[in-house]
């Protein structure tokens, strides 16, 4: 997909300070022509919380509004929804410490697989997955395990390239600073200024959207991961 110039997209998780990020990454990137948000409500795509106006074109938006109740596998409303995209960008979700395990195990992976099933049955051919770096078989912690355990469940559908991203601690002023909250965020970048435990989410989303256009990690396998460490390295040689 490295010399396609005239790509579709969607994106669940938009209105998150990962998935806002991502938009504005989105907004100026002009090889992306078309861009879907699939969200519960209609947010205001182009001002920040002061009121300031993000650049780039957000016509090539629309937000869509939709019942995420019927969001399975099998639904037939998301299934005539997710066709005809080129890239597919899953950014939602919760924070295990503050839902409970029914919701924290729905957003994560019940709806992911879904909306990654449909896609692929409607064409799409490069999904990207949120994940986080404590996704680790191995891990003492539960969600730890069960975020590795999704990630190989997302590998097993037959995407010709599959991107999964594992940052540490993500630190952006939209949506009131995530996950960590703006004080978090003020602290981890007091605390770690080099990245080792934390990135930049406009650094983040710049990623995800130009590895849309690189090659695979490895040509030979069309599942790739990248760790915080990679992220940040790619930022430095940019930045």
């Amino acid at each position: 997909m490295e010399a396609n110039k005239n790509l579709s997209a969607f994106i669940f998780g938009y209105t998150g300070g990962v998935g806002r990020a991502i938009v504005n990454a989105l907004a100026l990137e002009p090889r992306f022509q078309k861009v879907t948000l699939f969200g519960r409500r209609v947010v205001d795509l182009e001002e920040n919380n002061s009121g300031e106006k993000f650049p780039g074109d957000f016509t090539k938006f629309s937000q869509d509004v939709v019942d995420f109740d019927q969001l399975s596998e099998n639904s037939a409303y998301f299934g005539e929804k997710l066709k005809g995209f080129d890239v597919g960008i899953y950014a939602l979700g919760v924070n295990p410490m503050k839902t409970d395990e029914a919701t924290f195990t729905r957003t994560t992976r019940g709806w992911l697989l879904a909306v990654a099933k449909l896609a692929r049955n409607g064409g799409c051919k490069h999904f990207h997955r949120m994940s986080g770096d404590l996704a680790n078989k191995d891990s003492w912690m539960k969600f730890g395990r069960f975020g590795a355990e999704t990630d190989n469940l997302l590998c097993e559908i037959n995407y010709p390239r599959v991107s999964i991203y594992k940052p540490a601690a993500i630190l952006t002023e939209l949506n009131g600073g995530g996950m960590i909250g703006s004080w978090g965020v003020m602290m981890m970048r007091f605390l770690d200024r080099w990245h080792w435990w934390s990135v930049e989410g406009e650094v983040l989303a710049k990623f995800v959207v130009e590895t849309t256009f690189r090659k695979r990690k490895d040509e030979k396998n069309r599942v790739e991961v990248f760790t915080n460490a990679d992220i940040n390295k790619w930022g430095k040689q940019e930045g």
